[in-house]
């Protein structure tokens, strides 16, 4: 934080700005420490066929409990996208959107 504190300041960086950046870095950074050492130190002991269906317990869970997935998508394309997801940390007030390429092979 001093680091960031030193930067803001050399690059005059409005006082609204890095208070956000603070903010967020705060929280990032919480967030990140907590879950990321977890979930690392977790899948690093697992076997692959272990580590595979822990994902897909939890990532499944994520799609059948949204209608936005479970009404339009049926279940084997689900079960597949499952190892393809990936988590993504944002701050609260970030607006999120993001468009995707789905390469059929």
């Amino acid at each position: 934080m001093v680091t960031i504190n030193k930067y803001m300041k050399k690059k005059q960086v409005n006082k609204e700005l890095q208070i956000k950046i603070k903010k967020y870095l705060e929280y990032a950074l919480n967030e990140e420490t907590s879950l990321s050492v977890g979930e690392s130190s977790i899948h690093s002991i697992l076997s692959e066929s272990l580590k595979k269906e822990l994902i897909n317990e939890i990532h499944g869970r994520v799609l059948m409990t949204s209608p936005l997935f479970y009404k339009v998508f049926d279940r084997s394309f689900l079960a597949k996208i499952t190892y393809i997801m990936q988590e993504k940390l944002y701050s609260p007030e970030d607006m999120i959107f993001f468009v995707a390429k789905i390469i059929q092979g």
